[in-house]
């Protein structure tokens, strides 16, 4: 090592590796020496290689829009900001052969399913998958067995469920910070859509050191449906130029316990984790502290819908300059960012899908002067999409009689004190939750804190706070397949605009269970 006037050279024992591979030839390249061969002829064999190879959206209509938007003043001024770019990226949770080691062919016991004979490994990872998927998806069985690309063959399902569409790095996975709005007392989790189209379940566990298990179960009230979880190892993974590929510490797959799993819990979707994009191109949670919006020109996310005359944009809180909401550090926001969407308003979300039931939809907002008046649909069809009801006043604070909220710290906590004790008969927490969900509202969760001055202020939980509230958008039958919501501006007034903080997939068993749903 030598030190210079300006940094520290140091010697290293081999030529540095720079990556200009795309994902599936990077990973072609080192399957060998780290040991997955079996998991990327796999992945070959479906032709999945083929989903992952994209890198920047260089269209002409994408340029353009892009370049227009970099020339807007409004856009690129005051903290303002446009991407330079339409990046796309990928990350491949991969097992390595010697996992494949530990488990058997159910068609010829007492085979491992790796043994090096790559074809036939090959055909005993078919036969391990469709053992699961046929349990999954009885209706399927035996009908795509001979074609391995078809997305219904069970070996294709189980090689997708490994592969989201964003690069996501290990930190990326599910990012935390002291800084932020955070849950009380627990661990953080993330949903993620794979290739499969199943959800993926990301947790945070502090109780192991902060890592990252994929479809954990340790919920005390589920005693029966408790899963360790996929561990992701934190190191021995690799990037390239659209994306990265991560080691997994167990077998991942879509099985029926995480169905079980899924079909019995809140499934709690941040909109800065819904949209790839953010995550590709590097917005999501961005440090700068001067940043107020990045602003998008339409077409830039594949699961948003807009056109020319709404002004869609994403923020994180909190920021120090600016003017309406930027101007503000003691805002509330689930994840610190926020999806916002302004002018003549006509924007349709893309939902992935959940196991099939019934369930309640709901979304967490801001609610103040500067939000509008919108009419909500709901379909699991674009073409027959349907209303929700009366248009949602967003505008609508908690204390509004219309919202009947009153704050936690007025009421009489009878969910952690017995009744007895209320002895000037103040209006409980049960009887205002209940007050408010007949008209179609819900606090803010329990479990988080609003972003203040001091980053964290424990005097300001989201449910004690009027500019925060859930909505119960609809009540609906689901199919295991992608729903949409769209938010039609009715509002005459120019200004008002739509804020979408996260959404809330969460089915019968859990908002008319037998045990209460918390209200976290």
């Amino acid at each position: 090592n030598d030190t210079v006037s300006n940094g520290v050279v140091h010697t290293i024992d081999r030529v540095l590796e720079q990556s200009s591979y795309v994902l599936p030839d990077y990973m072609q390249s080192k399957c060998e020496t780290l040991g997955f061969t079996l998991f990327m002829e796999a992945l070959k064999q479906t032709h999945l290689t083929d989903s992952i190879l994209r890198e920047k959206d260089e269209s002409p209509g994408m340029l353009s829009r892009l370049a227009q938007y970099a020339s807007n003043s409004e856009y690129t001024t005051e903290g303002n900001k446009v991407p330079p770019a339409r990046k796309f990226g990928y990350t491949v949770l991969v097992e390595k052969d010697n996992l494949y080691k530990t488990v058997y062919d159910p068609q010829n016991m007492g085979k491992p399913v790796y043994t090096g004979d790559l074809q036939a490994d090959l055909v005993s990872l078919f036969n391990y998958a469709k053992d699961i998927y046929d349990k999954v998806y009885p209706d399927d069985k035996g009908v795509y067995d001979d074609d391995y690309t078809h997305p219904k063959n069970p070996l294709n399902r189980f090689i997708a469920y490994h592969i989201l569409d964003r690069n996501a790095s290990y930190g990326d996975l599910v990012c935390s910070t002291p800084d932020w709005s955070v849950q009380e007392g627990g661990d953080f989790v993330e949903y993620y859509e794979t290739m499969a189209g199943n959800l993926l379940r990301a947790q945070k566990v502090s109780l192991l050191g902060d890592g990252i298990y994929l479809n954990r179960c340790d919920d005390v009230n589920r005693a029966d449906n408790r899963m360790d979880g996929v561990e992701v190892l934190p190191s021995g993974g690799s990037s390239t130029v659209n994306g990265n590929f991560q080691f997994l510490g167990s077998i991942l797959s879509y099985n029926e316990n995480v169905v079980k799993m899924l079909r019995s819990e809140r499934i709690r979707i941040d909109t800065g984790i819904l949209f790839p994009e953010l995550v590709n191109n590097d917005i999501r949670l961005d440090p700068d502290g001067d940043m107020l919006w990045w602003h998008f020109p339409e077409g830039y996310f594949d699961d948003v819908r807009y056109d020319s005359q709404c002004d869609c944009k994403y923020n994180r809180w909190p920021q120090a300059q600016g003017t309406g909401t930027g101007a503000h550090y003691d805002l509330a926001a689930f994840r610190t960012d926020n999806m916002n969407f302004a002018g003549e308003y006509d924007v349709t979300l893309r939902l992935p899908a959940v196991p099939a039931g019934q369930y309640e939809i709901r979304i967490g907002y801001v609610c103040n002067i500067f939000m509008g008046i919108a009419q909500i649909y709901f379909g699991q069809n674009l073409s027959h999409m349907q209303p929700t009801g009366i248009p949602l006043n967003l505008g609508l604070i908690g204390s509004s009689a219309k919202v009947s909220m009153i704050t936690d710290n007025a009421l009489f906590d009878d969910i952690h004190n017995d009744m007895s004790n209320n002895v000037t008969g103040l209006t409980t927490i049960t009887e205002n939750d209940k007050a408010m969900r007949n008209l179609g509202y819900m606090k803010g969760p329990a479990c988080v804190y609003r972003v203040d001055n001091d980053r964290v202020s424990l005097r300001a939980k989201l449910v004690n706070d009027w500019w925060y509230l859930r909505h119960v958008v609809t009540t609906q039958t689901l199919e295991e397949k992608p729903f949409y919501l769209r938010f039609r501006k009715v509002d005459e007034r120019t200004e008002p605009m739509l804020n979408i903080d996260f959404i809330e997939i969460v089915p019968k068993s859990v908002y008319n269970g037998a045990i209460p749903e918390d209200r976290n």
